[in-house]
């Protein structure tokens, strides 16, 4: 397995799952900008912000990490700083044999998460 196929495995999985959350993130390794959309009256809140896709090599696995980082003064919840980059990095542990485990996120309160 690769860099590249545990990648793959993760958004095969997420797709699997009823999950369109990581279609904004690049399909390899690297960064781009993106829109990040929540929730909230209609049509929602969009956020630009950067979305990254890394992967790190652990032994025989791979854990993959989704991260969106965006300007605080453009969403910030509550317990956050209104100033300054946020971010967030959803991550998933991938077996050498494609299985996809989750592992805990982190960092800010996501604009996808606002209802």
């Amino acid at each position: 397995m690769t860099p590249e196929d545990a990648i793959q495995s993760v958004l095969t999985w997420s797709a699997a799952n009823g999950s369109a959350l990581f279609a904004i993130f690049p399909k390899s390794l690297g960064s781009q900008s993106c829109q990040i959309r929540g929730g909230g009256p209609y049509p929602g809140i969009v956020v630009p912000g950067t979305c990254r896709t890394e992967v790190e090599a652990t032994g025989s696995n791979y854990v993959v990490r989704f991260v969106e980082i965006w300007d605080a003064s453009r969403f910030h919840y509550a317990d956050d700083p209104g100033t300054g980059e946020l971010q967030h990095t959803w991550a998933f542990a991938v077996t050498v044999s494609g299985t996809v485990v989750v592992q805990p996120d982190t960092g800010n309160f996501p604009p996808q998460w606002v209802m």
